[in-house]
């Protein structure tokens, strides 16, 4: 399998908004999606639908996309976009929605203006006057006039070298042909003025070893970025007989069972269950491999450095991961929900 690091950069003119579901200041009704930094942010989900839409076509069919008009149609197409979802008719007892381009959301570097406000006003469609009462008033991540740059990373998987270029090529050329991003886009917000692609690394799972780290093949519409080395795969020290200390490190926000506030919120786990660390290494592997994901692993003849792994991998147990600011690498106490602290002596008890 290889594997590809891609950086999307769009810039992006004002105004433009990515809307939040938080509530703004008084008055305000819609206030810019923001990150911990306070940057404007841009979620990867978004950007994937928009790119989509404009290889494949709106939803309506009425729109051709830029592989209906080119007539190229690449046989891995939907597999790397995933299956067309509507939020609203989103299931989560339908699964996962696979994909072959993995989106992170995209950051700009400049802070959100918390100065600037623009109306919106409804006219009455009989007397042509303000209706009454429809006025909104929107706080824009970039006013009028100015203009940013969103940088983001998508992960591009492919079996082959040829099929992997082919995939950079058709996304690349996808992001120059998306016309806006954000919201509002009806009424001349998020307007993209440019979008380039740097390629970061390339990788190879082989079969019989681990990631090899390759030079940046030649696609056009790229330039070839810094390359990161990724640390060794047998980096992780061994705490005792048959155990060994895994450290998990987040690159993007993740969401991770926990229970349905509404519709389209969700509050996720404190910790990652050993269960979706499982499932995680077992579908890479499956990846790595080329074999179906609903097939097992254990039975699969796989060659090689893995092939002991996927064998007894199913006699393999994967501890919880709990979240932790210590840097030496210790697994931390899940703190039970009955301690009581005593208030003579301060001390913890059960």
């Amino acid at each position: 399998m290889w594997e590809c690091d891609l950086r999307l950069t769009f810039t992006i003119a004002g105004p433009f908004l990515s809307r939040s579901s938080e509530s703004g200041a008084y008055g305000i009704d819609a206030v810019p999606l923001v990150d911990a930094k306070r940057r404007p942010l841009l979620p990867g989900s978004h950007v994937r639908g928009r790119i989509r839409e404009a290889l494949l076509g709106d939803h309506d069919g009425k729109t051709p996309g830029l592989w209906q008009l080119a007539a190229a149609f690449p046989p891995d197409g939907v597999e790397w976009l995933g299956p067309a979802a509507n939020r609203d008719e989103v299931d989560a007892s339908t699964g996962l929605r696979r994909f072959g381009w993995h989106f992170g959301d995209f950051v700009a570097e400049k802070e959100t203006a918390t100065s600037s406000r623009l109306t919106r006003v409804k006219l009455d469609e009989k007397s042509g006057a303000v209706k009454s009462g429809a006025m909104q008033v929107i706080q824009p991540a970039i006013p009028p006039g100015e203009s940013a740059e969103f940088t983001g990373e998508v992960t591009v998987s492919s079996h082959d070298a040829a099929s992997l270029k082919e995939a950079i090529r058709w996304l690349i050329a996808g992001a120059k042909c998306v016309p806006s991003l954000g919201s509002f886009r009806n009424v001349g917000f998020g307007r993209v003025v440019s979008a380039t692609g740097e390629i970061v690394s390339v990788r190879n799972w082989s079969g019989s070893g681990g990631a090899t780290l390759l030079a940046p093949p030649n696609v056009s519409g790229s330039s070839p970025g810094h390359i990161r080395t990724p640390r060794a795969l047998s980096s992780s020290p061994v705490v005792a007989s048959g155990r060994r200390l895994l450290v998990v490190r987040m690159h993007e926000p993740f969401c991770v069972g926990g229970r349905r506030r509404d519709r389209n919120r969700v509050e996720s786990l404190r910790f990652l269950p050993g269960a979706v660390l499982k499932g995680a290494v077992a579908h890479l592997l499956q990846t790595i491999h080329g074999l179906d994901h609903r097939r097992d692993l254990t039975q699969a003849l796989v060659q090689g450095r893995w092939e002991r792994l996927c064998r007894h991998f199913s006699d393999v147990r994967f501890c919880a991961a709990f979240p932790t600011l210590d840097t030496r690498n210790v697994r931390p106490l899940a703190t039970p929900q009955s301690l009581f602290k005593m208030p003579n002596d301060g001390t913890a008890r059960d």
